[in-house]
């Protein structure tokens, strides 16, 4: 076969040696969350996935080496995602402040979205999210890479041009550009370093992902039918996982209930305990999307924030009732936490917890 039949011939989006090529981050608080993320970086062949848990330790680990894409969580402790995009649009040197950066969050409102995409990230991802969509993100990052903008007032990929938030954001939102002055154009972020300061640049778009992958730029990415149903398996097995260490999580929170009976001198340490726990139970179905089950464990942070009283018994009974409710809607998967039957769970336990409030104040 020639040179030139290999270059013609489609490259497939899947298992391939050429996205072992790529080095990607992953920077979640929550280590678990990323394992999702990661089962689908595996099942396309990527190899070099590196873990941060915040910022900084995502910008000690680009002093050492070369990351090509990172994938943040907007649900950061030290510093927000928004923060962390916007920091790494103001690092020095090339493949690093350009560095293509995906976004994951909550958010559907059209502001919050539109503050993601002028911190200067590249996509943005709503939460939950499928695999087909994670797919269509890195196609899109190694396809058409956008042109890089330096500016007073912005640095990150050109807004003009179509990307995941052309959909996301309303028509007038989407022109934003340069306008008090003409922008030189340059070839690359290195060139930057040799104009007058201030002066507004746009800088061609970089095809250095798909150059290092070892595909020439005709040479088109394409999803078959194999390639995504891999992918999407890939994903469930490790939403299942994921799934099953949150019921895990539950019954630790049931087995500190029995604990406050047998050592109430620990009455205070074990109440956070359960108060951190349900804490991280309602973020990771969030990401899963269930819709109930993070508004019990909501109930049970706030219950024992609030309103749980040390030597009252109710408050020990109300307190497993939170857990055994959050049980019982985990196990029915999420069918059940969003059927007549959840919901009817959700609306009993929030009464007990009102005439709860109630008895308490008279009392």
């Amino acid at each position: 076969m020639s040179q030139d039949d290999s270059l013609s011939r489609p490259n497939l989006l899947g298992r391939s040696p050429h996205f072992s090529a790529l080095t990607i981050a992953l920077v979640f608080a929550d280590p678990k969350a990323a394992l999702v993320v990661k089962a689908v970086l595996d099942s396309l062949g990527c190899r070099a996935i590196v873990l941060a848990r915040d910022g900084k330790e995502l910008f000690d680990r680009l002093k050492r080496e070369v990351i090509d894409i990172a994938v943040i969580d907007s649900g950061l402790k030290s510093m927000t995602g928004i923060e962390c995009v916007r920091q790494i649009r103001q690092l020095p040197g090339s493949n690093v402040r350009d560095m293509p950066v995906i976004l994951l969050g909550h958010s559907k409102n059209k502001e919050d979205i539109a503050t993601v995409r002028d911190a200067g990230a590249t996509e943005y991802m709503h939460k939950p999210f499928t695999a087909q969509a994670l797919l269509a993100s890195v196609h899109m990052l190694v396809e058409r890479p956008r042109a890089f903008i330096i500016s007073a007032g912005y640095t990150g990929p050109d807004r003009r041009v179509q990307s995941s938030f052309t959909s996301l954001l309303p028509a007038t939102s989407r022109t934003k550009c340069v306008r008090s002055q003409t922008p030189q154009i340059i070839k690359s972020l290195a060139d930057a370093a040799q104009m007058k300061e201030g002066t507004p640049l746009l800088i061609h778009p970089d095809w250095r992902l798909k150059r290092k992958m070892g595909l020439s730029v005709p040479e088109p990415l394409v999803e078959t039918p194999v390639a995504i149903e891999r992918v999407e398996n890939a994903m469930d097995q490790a939403k299942e996982a994921f799934a099953a260490s949150i019921q895990e999580e539950v019954s630790e929170i049931l087995a500190y209930c029995r604990l406050l009976i047998q050592r109430p001198d620990r009455t205070a340490f074990i109440i956070e305990a359960i108060r951190m726990t349900a804490s991280v139970i309602e973020s990771r179905t969030l990401d899963l999307g269930y819709r109930r089950v993070p508004e019990v464990a909501r109930l049970l942070r706030e219950f024992c924030e609030q309103h749980f009283v040390i030597g009252n018994e109710f408050s020990l009974i109300l307190l497993e009732r939170h857990a055994l409710t959050l049980m019982a809607m985990l196990q029915a998967g999420q069918a059940g936490d969003m059927g007549k039957a959840g919901d009817s769970l959700l609306k009993d336990l929030a009464r007990q917890v009102a005439k709860y409030n109630s008895d308490s104040l008279q009392s």
